[in-house]
C-alpha cells in the first residue's frame, strides 16, 4: 500500500477503493470475490454521504458493479466480509503506563484506522488485522525512540530527581504533540489526494463501531489535547518530535480499505 491507501502493482493485502480495482482483483472472472463484495458495501455506504455529488458517484459505481456480477443490493447487504479481518490486539506494557504513553497510542491508533480501548493493563486496538499490526508496530517504534531521546535530553538539561522526572514528562508531552500534528498533516494530504477517502473512512469507522458494540461493550478513549504549561522542556520536546521516525523501514501504514 502507498500513503494514500491505494495498493501498488504487485503488492499483497486486501483490495482498496480505487478505479479499475475490480478487474485486478477478479482477474476477469464473473464471480464476485469477498473483496468485491466488501468494496460494493462501502460504495453503498458512501452513497449516503451528505455530499450529493460524491454520493451519486458512489451509487452509480456500486450499481455498475452489481450489474456486472449479477448481484442485488440484498445479496450484498446480507453478506459479511469483514468477520475475519476485524478484530482486536492487546498492547500491554511491563512497566507503568505514563500519561504520554496513552496519548501517543491514541494518536497513532487513529492514524492507522484503529480504535483504542483502555484496559486495566494497557489498550486494545480494534480494527482490521493489517491496521492493528501497523498501529502496534508504529507505537513500539516511536515509544523506544522517545524513551531514548527524552532520557538524553533530561540528563543534559535537568539532571536527576523529582525535577528531572517532571522535566522529562513535559519533554515527552511536547514531542507527542508535534508527532500528533505530523500525523494529522499526513491524513490531510491523504484526503486531498483522493476525494473518496473521507467517505471510506466513515464506512470503516462504522465497521469498527459495529464490532465494538458486539464484542467490547466499554467506553473508548477519545483524542484529547491536554493542557500543559509552556516550558523549555515542552518546546525542546516539540523540536525533537520533528526528528522522530514514524515507522521502521519496510513497515506499511494503516489503510482504509
Amino acid at each position: 500500500m502507498n500513503r494514500n491507501g491505494k495498493r501498488e502493482a504487485g503488492s499483497g493485502g486486501s483490495g482498496t477503493y480505487r478505479r479499475g480495482a475490480e478487474s485486478a482483483e477478479v482477474g476477469g472472472s464473473a464471480e464476485a470475490s469477498p473483496t468485491i463484495i466488501d468494496w460494493i458495501q462501502k460504495l453503498l455506504a458512501l452513497s449516503s454521504s451528505s455530499n450529493e455529488y460524491e454520493a451519486a458517484l458512489a451509487l452509480q459505481h456500486a450499481s455498475d458493479l452489481l450489474l456486472k456480477y449479477n448481484l442485488s443490493r440484498a445479496d450484498v447487504e446480507g453478506r459479511s466480509t469483514n468477520g475475519d479481518k476485524m478484530g482486536e490486539t492487546r498492547v500491554d506494557m511491563a512497566g507503568k503506563w505514563k500519561r504520554w504513553h496513552s496519548i501517543l497510542i491514541v494518536y497513532i491508533s487513529d492514524h492507522c484506522f484503529c480504535r483504542p480501548i483502555k484496559t486495566v493493563r494497557g489498550f486494545l486496538l480494534v480494527g482490521e488485522a493489517d491496521n492493528r499490526e501497523a498501529a502496534k508496530t508504529m507505537f513500539r517504534w516511536v515509544l523506544e525512540q522517545l524513551r531514548h531521546i527524552s532520557l538524553e535530553a533530561t540528563l543534559a538539561n535537568a539532571g536527576r530527581g523529582k525535577r528531572a522526572a517532571r522535566w522529562r514528562f513535559n519533554f515527552c508531552m511536547g514531542a507527542c504533540a508535534r508527532i500528533a500534528e505530523r500525523l494529522d498533516d499526513a491524513r490531510v494530504r491523504q484526503t486531498a489526494a483522493d476525494a473518496q477517502v473521507p467517505g471510506l473512512i466513515l464506512a470503516h469507522e462504522q465497521s469498527i463501531e459495529r464490532y465494538v458494540k458486539k464484542h467490547i461493550p466499554v467506553t473508548t478513549v477519545k483524542r484529547k489535547h491536554p493542557k500543559i504549561r509552556v516550558s523549555t522542556a515542552l518546546m525542546l520536546g516539540r523540536m525533537a518530535g520533528d526528528d522522530v521516525s514514524l515507522k521502521p523501514r519496510g513497515i506499511l501504514e494503516g489503510t482504509c480499505h
